[in-house]
């Protein structure tokens, strides 16, 4: 069959607004030549625009260093500060010490902006990602109740409980070295359970592992160098990774970061619009942007290839490579190997790659105590008062009691607020005695010692 080789390539215009924005210090030399060659056409006595009625040189650099930071400011103003050295009969001390405080002041106001917007952002997002989540699993839960309902004597098996069984299967004893092939083999498993369930009969799934190292911002460019193909049939010939990303409808599935399939004029899925086409439908599974992995439907019954089963193997998609995901996850990045809850470690995992790349922190509070009743009470009550994105846990080690805390997208201020609102809601005077820190995320290491130590109280008389 023909294929469709249009790329995912932007034009050069594209690329070089791309460039220039990405590239900071580039930016602002190509601006400040700009502004060095405008002051020489308007008067080539003054290139920095100095000696007119209005501040030309603040405004100018107020735009540079509130845009993109003090760095580039400086930057700015080194360049400005040796033309004005070289070009003027005596160096103006004044404007430049002016310009040199103003740029600073202006740096404040970025970096406190900055931080501000990032963390805005990374909040919203953590509750958006959380809420996803939770309505994929949902969705996930509703597609098996309605499915159980429709083959409660043929299927006595829930779908929900089906991928459960396929992660739980495939993901005992896994290693780095079995790493690939077991999650291949859950690949496998569940193209053959939407071959059971939706009468999909011939499906390639192309996924990547470990989403959470990719290195660039490209989707096809990551595919290619990291995809992985797996099937429920045998490969043509001509199927290999690269003519498969090309694809007509896989590409725009990529580009579009949605489901894309052949739909008739009404928009509703049709398999007779192009009979030419390789692929009826190019699912993605969109997460945090990124796209984790691209369900592609070569083969479908008639009567299955409907917007319904459609939008339910796109949940159950997302469900599935997100579990997996968690999984290599926490294979090669188990901060705090004492916590055997997988899903605190997860969250603290992505909290802890979060404040690594954008310096968005989060904080960590540790409770120990020696009574495991003691230990009890607070661990109920704790659950009670913390917010829906927070988290908590308990790890029994050395016959301690330690409570571990997560409070996602706070600072340390935040941390002490709670542990005085803890201590307001305590109803006893004995269960108010306990030993408590306060780590902030990147403390790792501290975490570990702390759980892992041993103490011996001492009372005051």
């Amino acid at each position: 069959m023909k294929r469709n080789n249009r790329n995912l390539r932007k034009s050069w215009a594209e690329e070089l607004l791309d460039f220039l924005t990405k590239h900071a210090y580039t930016e602002t030399i190509i601006v400040t030549i700009l502004y060095l060659l405008i002051g020489y056409a308007v008067d080539p006595n003054d290139i920095c625009i100095v000696d007119k009625d209005a501040p030309y040189l603040i405004m100018f650099l107020a735009v540079i260093t509130l845009f993109h930071g003090l760095e580039s400011g400086i930057l700015s103003l080194t360049i400005i500060t040796v033309t004005m050295w070289f070009s003027y009969e005596t160096f103006r001390y004044i404007d430049f010490l002016v310009a040199l405080i103003m740029t600073m002041i202006y740096s404040q106001f970025h970096r406190y902006w900055t931080n501000k917007i990032n963390k805005m952002h990374f909040d919203a997002e953590y509750r958006s990602r959380k809420i996803s989540e939770l309505s994929r699993a949902f969705y996930t839960l509703k597609i098996s109740h309605d499915q159980l309902e429709k083959n409660y004597v043929v299927k006595p098996m829930s779908i929900r409980n089906s991928i459960e069984y396929i992660l739980h299967k495939n993901t005992q004893n896994i290693t780095d070295e079995n790493k690939f092939e077991k999650v291949t083999q859950n690949y496998r498993d569940f193209l053959e359970l939407l071959q059971k369930s939706f009468n999909l009969t011939e499906g390639v799934i192309v996924y990547t592992i470990d989403h959470y190292d990719k290195h660039t911002k490209d989707d096809f460019k990551h595919f290619l160098t990291n995809g992985h193909i797996v099937t429920n049939h045998k490969l043509d010939p001509s199927d290999t990774l690269e003519n498969i990303l090309q694809d007509y409808i896989v590409e725009k599935a990529i580009r579009q970061k949605r489901p894309v399939y052949l739909s008739d004029e009404a928009g509703e899925p049709s398999m007779t619009v192009d009979i030419h086409n390789t692929y009826l439908a190019a699912i993605p599974s969109v997460y945090e942007d990124d796209i984790l992995g691209i369900l592609l439907i070569k083969k479908m019954s008639f009567m299955a290839f409907n917007k319904e089963n459609l939008t339910a193997i796109s949940i159950l998609l997302d469900y599935f490579m997100i579990e997996i995901g968690n999984k290599t996850l926490l294979l090669n990045h188990k901060f705090l190997p004492l916590v055997k809850d997988e899903e605190f470690n997860v969250e603290f995992t992505r909290l802890k790659f979060i404040n690594q790349k954008y310096h968005v922190n989060s904080v960590t509070i540790l409770i120990k105590v020696q009574s495991q009743l003691q230990g009890t009470r607070l661990y109920e009550l704790i659950e009670k008062i913390l917010r829906s994105l927070d988290l908590v846990t308990v790890v029994e080690r050395n016959g301690f009691y330690n409570i571990v805390i997560l409070l996602a997208l706070n600072d340390k201020a935040a941390a002490k607020g709670f542990l005085n609102r803890l201590m307001q809601n305590i109803p006893t005077k004995e269960d108010k005695e306990f030993d408590a820190m306060i780590f902030e995320i990147a403390d790792v290491d501290q975490i570990n010692e702390f759980l892992e130590k041993e103490y011996t109280y001492v009372e005051n008389k």
